[in-house]
Formats: structure tokens, C-alpha cells, sequence
């Protein structure tokens, strides 16, 4: 495991905060849960203004489109929730995968900071 941020100059909007955590979660279980990776990394880093979250794995990997089609009929609302989540606090998210090819999340979200530390 590996885990690197960027420092920030204060607290984020609390919706930011709350939904990036929840996607790091949630990836984080999948990697335990789905990949059989034995190495991940996760990345927290600023840039053009917006919080860049990376989730990355070198496990089996997967075709994200076949996963999506199955989360839309109801087998699984992980990656769905997760990019609600992005959207409900203004970013957005992408998953790249392949079988045997590992697994990377990217989320973006809006640098806010909250009220008191503007």
C-alpha cells in the first residue's frame, strides 16, 4: 500500500471531504473484495484548482463497460454510487480497467474550502 497527498492551505468544503473519502472507500473495498491485487496506491493531489483522487491496483482487472451495463440492472450499485457521489459534490469520476491489467479510479472534485478558512 502507498498513499501520497498534496498539501492543502485548509479544511475542504465538508461535502467534498465526505464524498472523496466515501469513493476512496469504496474502491478500497473492491481492491480487497474483487481484484486480488497485491499492490495498490492512492494518490491525493491538487492541480488547475480541482482535488485529484487516484485509485490504483495491479490486480485482475476488468471491462468496466460490462460492469456498468450489470450495475445499471442491479447486480452491483458500487461503481454507480461511487460516480454519483463525484457528481453530487461537483466532479466527476472515471474507471480504467482491463482484464489482467489492473485497476485506476480518477475522481476530480472543485478545490472549495470551507466558509471559516476562506
Amino acid at each position: 500500500a502507498e498513499f501520497i497527498a498534496d498539501p492543502l492551505s485548509g479544511r475542504l468544503d465538508p461535502v467534498i471531504e465526505t464524498e472523496c473519502f466515501l469513493i476512496a472507500q469504496e474502491a478500497l473495498t473492491n481492491i480487497i473484495r474483487h481484484s486480488g491485487a497485491t499492490e495498490f496506491r492512492v494518490e491525493l493531489r491538487q492541480r488547475d484548482g480541482e482535488l485529484h483522487l487516484s485509485v490504483q491496483d495491479n490486480g485482475m482487472g476488468f471491462d468496466v463497460q460490462t460492469k456498468r451495463e450489470q450495475a445499471v440492472r442491479g447486480s452491483s450499485l458500487g461503481l454507480l454510487s461511487m460516480a454519483e457521489r463525484a457528481s453530487l459534490a461537483g466532479g466527476r469520476l472515471e474507471i480504467h480497467s482491463r482484464p489482467g491489467q489492473g485497476t485506476r479510479l480518477e475522481a476530480s472534485f472543485p478545490i472549495k474550502l470551507k466558509l471559516e478558512d476562506k
